[in-house]
């Protein structure tokens, strides 16, 4: 399960026992932004409407795009929107990582491939972030 903006990607297992062909379709960022806003203020997993799938984004496989893990020697740094990584915080805080929040840097194979964070909660819960980096 997915949701995507183009710049940034999150992606975690589903948890619910009904299957549903979704055909590549994501749920809008701003959505999934909102609904993890509520589940990090209410303590509540993160809740996923169907209804709410972004019927008009055409994406590829989300995990076509997510890289491996690994981090390669990179000869230059890796530009990024700070303000995708902002983003990171409020997965952190939906999967109720701990008291500081914190994520893994996992993927990175070259100043322009996309940028892997997983982030683990207390109660199991597993979620995979990708950020695009720009060119600096």
């Amino acid at each position: 399960v997915a949701a995507t903006d183009g710049h940034t990607l999150v992606s975690f297992p589903m948890t619910c026992e009904t299957t549903f062909a979704h055909a590549q379709r994501v749920w809008p960022r701003s959505y999934v932004e909102q609904q993890a806003k509520v589940a990090a203020a209410t303590k509540m997993p993160v809740t996923l409407d169907y209804t709410a799938l972004d019927n008009e984004a055409a994406f590829p496989p989300a995990r076509q795009v997510i890289p491996a893990r690994g981090i390669k020697t990179l000869k230059h740094g890796i530009g990024v929107n700070a303000d995708y990584l902002g983003r990171l915080s409020l997965v952190a805080k939906a999967c109720e990582t701990s008291k500081t929040n914190g994520v893994e840097l996992s993927g990175a194979a070259g100043e322009l491939d996309p940028i892997r964070f997983d982030v683990c909660g207390k109660e199991g819960q597993t979620a995979t972030v990708v950020i695009m980096p720009m060119r600096l």
